[in-house]
């Protein structure tokens, strides 16, 4: 999510109030999860015997367990809370029962934590950005090229490149990477420490060193290449460097992604693409394809394919506890039912380690509604755990496969650029590799033009019996899906087209006039003519929507500020302000009588917002908050359908879609007839907040429970509840005071639920 900068957050903080909570009535729904991990999974190791993993996701299926989660009795768990600035873990790794992590701040910052009290804290400061990797020798953790003393981390390495893995070997610490030499000592791509200085490595290793690993006590060596084909891995035999070839190759095409020890094999993991059109032999069964993930296994003697998949994937890393095995990485079309970046691996196979979710694979930035069927598009190929290329449709009975590559000329179209109903045709302009078309969905397929050169438009909206777009400085007429002629020209250009119920054509852009006519960066065209609206508005407009038959606009900020919006609504002589909003607007819709305002922004006037709000006309509310950016809004079924690029909203995980659900009285019975598996901690509300907040647990059988409250840094400020609680949901309110009764501070506060051997966190935001 957006945040304000440092400097007005300052400056705006004591004038800050929380949203008003309620305003439209309403539950999102459930359903929306991805059918595993929401985002990237990109490490994993065991801790405490169970599976952990890391990377980039907010949630696992239908539980929140963001950045690092674990497998634990037969359901996935969260595994600490990290700090706000961590976008992602790179590196997980155990010693001693402590867990370890490498998160990524930036790309020129890296910070080490490790988990104390189910809180990730912080080690140090953070360490320059670019090297990876994590271990204890001689007592003191390394992390990359650096050392940590116990106040301080120390460049010990002092590679003139970066550092990607690290182990213990033989009394020494051994760096891979991708250098030439360590502390001013000539080791190409392998260096070591003996604890006081840095010592060549005796064999030279001649290209860049991605992952190391010690199995049957011998030094093994994952390699990267961007030119013809190397041996992937290899060995060190105490005086030279000897291939492994059961373990493939690498090349510009093929990649290693992980080395993984397991008590009878050593496993290479990892993917290729499309680069080389055609890769190199592969150690494995079945015709070569452009895409592909792979698991291969080496017993020091003979190789075997573990796993194999010609599916666009990337597998980076595997483990497994003994008894299961875990594959994880980068991917949404692999495994039955379809997996997302994460899912057990068996006897060839990858199946699900969650049920099936409807989120989508991918960002969704198209929403449009007509005649009782809504079309989904944008950058997915995986939707409601379906294979549909790009787009989708629902209606009340059910999903509408609109796979781009169900066409009359298959896999040529990519990606929707945009898309609308024109009458009861869905009409669309795709991209594909190089090229532009447009078309439409007729009884079972895509029928494109013959033109693969068209303009991509702005928008596309149905107007007196035209498709129409905005590109190349006018109003272009796509009706035929051919090379599209000019409709009406612009003095200027074009970003966002509105139908308004009476049938007229709103636009809205960056210029001065439309067809001849003086405009003023928006104006309304009905009959072929074009109308003002007033002296227009005087910056950039890129959305629009209609509310209580009015027009509402969003502009650029005064001063030609790209980075925030004003609102303002067409009363039918004048414009009027509603709202400033703190960045950026991608969509708006009428819904139960309000506005409803998406983007990518964290407050509208002096209301905190998460980048979701609702305006009535008097007071701007949240549904809740989205934790990324909302690109589409539509009403639905008489729900309001979300699509973007997010993974949870209003604390629900919902993969880029999400369905705010008008029927609360089916959600609430649901909820009591079937109990969660496991105690559920919702997302405070209202927050951000001042002075109170109340928190929401269900508990699917009675027993001791536990709810305190802890500040940014894991210290403990109250105890809100210590006792034994029946099954079922029950609320606690939360004062903002400390457990001596004292008023708390402004700042985040972390909410933790803790039930017999399981617990949820949840952030509060206390702005007085």
């Amino acid at each position: 999510m957006r945040r304000l900068a440092p400097v007005l957050f300052l400056l705006c903080a004591s004038i800050l109030s929380p949203a008003a909570s309620g305003a439209l009535t309403g539950a999102w729904s459930p359903d929306y999860h991805a059918t595993g991990a929401d985002a990237d999974v990109l490490c994993s190791t065991v801790w405490e015997g169970e599976m952990v993993v890391g990377g980039a996701f907010a949630a696992i299926g239908p539980t929140l367990a963001p950045l690092v989660a674990r497998w634990h009795d037969g359901a996935w768990q969260p595994v600490g809370v990290m700090p706000d600035d961590i976008e992602r873990v790179l590196e997980l790794h155990v010693h001693a029962g402590q867990l370890y992590a490498l998160g990524y701040v930036s790309w020129d910052a890296y910070q080490v934590l490790a988990l104390e009290e189910r809180v990730w804290a912080p080690v140090g400061d953070a360490i320059p950005g670019g090297s990876t990797g994590l271990v204890i020798y001689d007592d003191a953790l390394h992390a990359g090229r650096h050392r940590w003393d116990g106040t301080t981390w120390i460049d010990v390495l002092q590679t003139d490149g970066a550092v990607h893995d690290l182990v213990v070997h033989e009394g020494l610490l051994v760096a891979g990477g991708a250098f030439t030499s360590a502390a001013g000592v000539a080791s190409p791509s392998v260096a070591a420490w003996d604890g006081e200085s840095v010592v060549a490595w005796p064999g030279a290793q001649e290209h860049v060193v991605k992952e190391l690993a010690i199995w049957g006590g011998e030094l093994y060596a994952g390699r990267d290449f961007a030119g013809e084909s190397i041996t992937a891995v290899q060995r060190w035999t105490g005086d030279a460097w000897a291939d492994v070839p059961a373990l493939g190759v690498v090349n510009l095409a093929r990649k290693l992604g992980d080395l993984v020890v397991t008590d009878h094999q050593l496993l290479a993991c990892g993917y290729w693409f499309p680069i080389i059109v055609e890769p190199e032999p592969q150690p494995a069964p079945g015709a070569r394809s452009m895409w592909g993930s792979f698991v291969l296994g080496w017993d020091g003697a003979a190789g075997e394919t573990v796993y194999w998949v010609e599916e666009p994937s990337r597998l980076y890393t595997v483990v497994t506890d003994g008894a299961a095995m875990l594959g994880a990485g980068r991917f949404t079309r692999i495994g039955a039912p379809l997996c997302s970046n994460l899912g057990w691996l068996a006897d060839g196979v990858m199946t699900p380690v969650t049920a099936a979710g409807l989120g989508a694979g991918g960002s969704v930035e198209h929403l449009e509604e007509s005649y009782g069927q809504l079309a989904i598009a944008g950058s997915f190929a995986v939707i409601a755990n379906q294979l549909s290329l790009g787009a989708m449709a629902h209606q009340s009975s059910g999903w509408l496969v609109r796979d781009l590559t169900i066409a009359d000329q298959p896999s040529v179209a990519e990606r929707v650029e945009q898309l609308t109903w024109h009458g009861y045709f869905l009409t669309a302009v795709v991209n594909g590799h190089f090229n532009v078309n447009a078309g439409h969905w007729w009884i079972d397929q895509w029928v494109w033009g013959d033109d693969w050169n068209v303009p991509v438009p702005a928008d596309l909206v149905s107007h007196d019996g035209r498709v129409l777009g905005l590109a190349s400085g006018a109003i272009l007429d796509y009706t035929d899906h051919e090379a599209p002629p000019v409709w009406m020209d612009i003095d200027g250009h074009g970003d966002v087209l509105l139908r308004h119920p009476s049938g007229d054509l709103i636009v809205g852009g960056e210029f001065t006039a439309i067809d001849g006519t003086t405009v003023q960066n928006v104006a309304r065209i009905g009959g072929g003519v074009v109308q003002p609206l007033g002296a227009g508005l005087p910056e950039r407009v890129d959305a629009l929507a209609t509310w209580n038959g009015q027009i509402v606009a969003a502009r650029e900020a005064d001063g030609g500020d790209w980075s925030n919006r004003v609102l303002e609504v067409w009363d039918g002589a004048s414009w009027q302000e509603i709202g400033f909003v703190w960045g950026r607007v991608g969509a708006m819709c009428e819904f139960q009588d309000q506005l409803v305002v998406g983007g990518a922004f964290n407050a509208i006037d002096t209301t905190w917002l998460g980048s979701l709000a609702a305006w009535d006309g008097g007071a701007w509310t949240s549904p809740g908050d989205v934790d990324g950016s909302v690109a589409a809004l539509a009403v639905h079924l008489g729900d309001l359908w979300v699509g973007g690029d997010f993974l949870v909203a209003g604390g629900v995980p919902s993969r880029g879609l999400a369905r705010y659900s008008t029927d609360v009285t089916g959600v609430e019975a649901g909820a009591e007839a079937a109990l969660p598996s496991a105690p559920r901690l919702a997302a405070p509300a209202p927050n951000p907040f001042n002075p109170r907040t109340t928190g929401t647990f269900t508990l699917p059988a009675a027993g001791h429970v536990a709810l305190e409250a802890f500040d940014a840094r894991g210290r403990r400020v109250a105890t809100l509840l210590d006792a034994v609680r029946p099954a079922g949901r029950h609320e606690l309110v939360w004062e903002a005071r400390d457990a001596a009764g004292r008023t708390l501070p402004s700042g985040t506060y972390l909410l933790r639920l803790r039930a017999g051997a399981q617990q949820e966190v949840r952030k509060a935001l206390l702005v007085r």
